[in-house]
């Protein structure tokens, strides 16, 4: 098994590494299952990471995105970015109160967006608005759970051969 042959783990890691260096990847493979014998390849985000502007279209639903939001600030390590709450028409006292609250946040804009529901337009609308270099489609039913998914999102966006991380 790996576990007791992990010398074969570490040599592979090793390969993994070597080629990146020479192709001058800024990246470094790791270990991360030695049971299972995966390794990773972690690319390294720049010094300055660009801007992210996440776009959220939303209509009323306060359980929804008021966990997107929350979990979003409350856990994301990724620091540079911007939230474009895009609100299709809600209606909500209760919503409407809390994204009276949120209007404090120099880190959130809430764009209001009327007229017949298109998912597709009103993200759209919010590319037009954003000021990040990176854009993030993100619904209002995610939750994040794991702190690093920005920088693992943005280190695989930045990279030459990419057009859009999934």
């Amino acid at each position: 098994t790996l576990e007791t042959k992990s010398y074969a783990l570490k040599s592979s890691l090793q390969v993994v590494n070597d080629a990146l260096d020479r192709r001058s990847e800024k990246a470094l493979a790791e270990i991360t299952d030695l049971k299972n014998g995966y390794l990773r390849v972690k690319y390294i985000l720049p010094e300055n990471p660009p801007l992210v502007s996440i776009l959220i279209p939303t209509r009323n639903r306060l359980d929804l995105i008021s966990r997107c939001l929350e979990s979003l600030m409350d856990l994301t390590s990724y620091k540079n970015y911007e939230i474009i709450l895009l609100d299709h028409e809600s209606s909500d006292p209760e919503v409407m109160e809390y994204f009276h609250r949120l209007a404090g946040n120099p880190k959130i804009r809430i764009i209001s967006v009327s007229g017949e529901f298109n998912y597709s337009k009103i993200n759209n609308f919010g590319v037009k608005q954003a000021r990040g270099s990176v854009l993030l489609l993100l619904n209002n039913d995610i939750e994040v759970i794991h702190a690093d998914w920005m920088d693992e999102m943005v280190s695989q966006a930045l990279r030459p051969e990419i057009g859009c991380v999934g």
